[in-house]
C-alpha cells in the first residue's frame, strides 16, 4: 500500500490544486470528525464542495472524513474566504 503523503504528492503533482486527505469511517462516528462533501472524480479523488464539522450521522453528507494532512495552494486564501462567509472559520484573536 502506497504511503499516505506520498500518494497526496502524487495527486498534487498532476493535478496542481490544494489535496486534503481523507478516510471513510463508520456512520456513528461521523460526530467525531470533520466530514467532506462532494463529487467524485474518480475511486480515490473527491472534488470537496463542502465540509461539515461533526455533523450528527443522520445529517452527514458522507462517510468521508478530514484525516489531518493537507497540501495548500495559493488558492487556500479563496478556500478561506469560502469558510468565513459561512461562518466556519473563526480569524485567531490578535
Amino acid at each position: 500500500m502506497t504511503p499516505i503523503l506520498k500518494q497526496m504528492i502524487d495527486s498534487f503533482s498532476e493535478h496542481q490544486c490544494s489535496i486534503l486527505a481523507a478516510q471513510e469511517v463508520p456512520r456513528e462516528h461521523t460526530d467525531r470528525y470533520g466530514i467532506v462533501q462532494g463529487e467524485k472524480l474518480t475511486a480515490d479523488l473527491v472534488k470537496i464542495t463542502g465540509l461539515m464539522e461533526k455533523p450528527h450521522p443522520t445529517v452527514a453528507p458522507s462517510t468521508l472524513a478530514a484525516a489531518g494532512r493537507y497540501i495548500l495552494t495559493s488558492s487556500i486564501e479563496e478556500f478561506s474566504a469560502w469558510l468565513k462567509a459561512r461562518g466556519l472559520l473563526i480569524p485567531p484573536e490578535l
